[in-house]
């Protein structure tokens, strides 16, 4: 009878075992089971970079709670803001390439006051030579003074082809010993720079008498302006030597800047004399000189090369200023 108790204190004791084993696994389960030991990195790798944050070892609880896995933390990057660089400063001849390797572009004038090239024509010769090379330079209305030209500097960004300009006189007298002088544009004027040899030996401004030159033998790039003064613009003599109808009728049909004249016969001495007298340009610089409207707006610049200055394509042609600094260009 003792050993049949016994074997039943035993039974129960054991049943409180299985009881009490129970509880506490539903205490833990209920208390937050492995999600509860990984806040506290319980068999759990040490954190590396990248890591999937997985268990390492093995759950001794795993019949009372499903494998759990905590999903790995993923962090943004912060917002990095990376230095803007410079652009490089390209010095080299060439570098820049923005026409066909042309050289860097010059250092720009400080002037407000400019000027502008409407026209460049080139040689059309093999041998090199100027021809008809010349380039259009006007000074807009809109400059403030008058722009010095002397000592400024023809640049070839394409060749490094230059040349400078120098002086010139204002007035050509003819036959003459004349004065040069600086050359300065005025706003609203043109400037003719022909790269050949001038046929006067100088550089000279226009002026309303040049048309008479236009009979000589000498040749012109560009043409002379043809607006001389008429033979009626002078002074005719009074009664009683005034001229015959016949006279007055052969003066009309004279034209301005004309020095090769043929009289009819039906005309006095006296008329042909007037008429020979007053149609060449010195006389004509004599007797308008001093008139306001007396100089004109155009230049003829003559640089006195033989050889072109300018590539016949692919150019770029640049005026600079007597510090070496950019006033305007022009390509083509």
């Amino acid at each position: 009878m003792i050993s049949v108790s016994k074997k039943v204190d035993a039974v129960k004791e054991l049943k409180w075992f299985v009881v009490i084993i129970i509880c506490l696994g539903l205490a833990w389960f209920f208390s937050g089971g492995l999600q509860s030991a990984t806040k506290q990195n319980a068999l759990i790798k040490p954190a590396q970079p990248l890591s999937t944050g997985e268990f390492y070892g093995k759950n001794i609880f795993s019949f009372l709670s499903p494998q759990v896995r905590v999903a790995p933390q993923t962090k943004l990057p912060a917002q990095t803001s990376l230095p803007v660089l410079p652009n490089a400063q390209i010095t080299n001849r060439g570098s820049t390439k923005t026409y066909y390797g042309a050289a860097d572009r010059p250092i720009l004038s400080t002037s407000q006051d400019t000027l502008k090239i409407s026209k460049v024509n080139r040689s059309t010769q093999k041998d090199g030579s100027v021809g008809f090379e010349y380039m259009i330079v006007s000074a807009p209305t809109s400059n403030s003074k008058p722009m010095l030209l002397t000592g400024m500097l023809l640049k070839s960004r394409m060749t490094g082809n230059q040349q400078d300009i120098r002086e010139g006189i204002p007035v050509y007298y003819l036959n003459s010993i004349n004065q040069k002088e600086a050359i300065w544009l005025y706003p609203g004027e043109k400037a003719y720079i022909i790269s050949g040899h001038s046929p006067f030996g100088y550089s000279f401004k226009t002026n309303k008498c040049m048309g008479y030159l236009s009979n000589s033998t000498q040749k012109f790039v560009i043409g002379l302006p043809l607006n001389c003064p008429h033979v009626l613009d002078y002074p005719l003599p009074a009664w009683p030597n005034h001229f015959s109808d016949n006279c007055l009728a052969f003066l009309n049909r004279v034209g301005t800047c004309q020095s090769r004249i043929s009289y009819p016969s039906n005309i006095e001495v006296a008329c042909k004399n007037f008429v020979a007298e007053r149609t060449n340009y010195n006389r004509c610089v004599q007797d308008f000189g001093n008139d306001p409207n007396f100089l004109g707006k155009e230049w003829r610049i003559y640089l006195g090369r033989d050889t072109a200055l300018w590539k016949s394509k692919r150019e770029i042609v640049d005026i600079m200023d007597q510090n070496d600094r950019l006033i305007t260009s022009y390509t083509y």
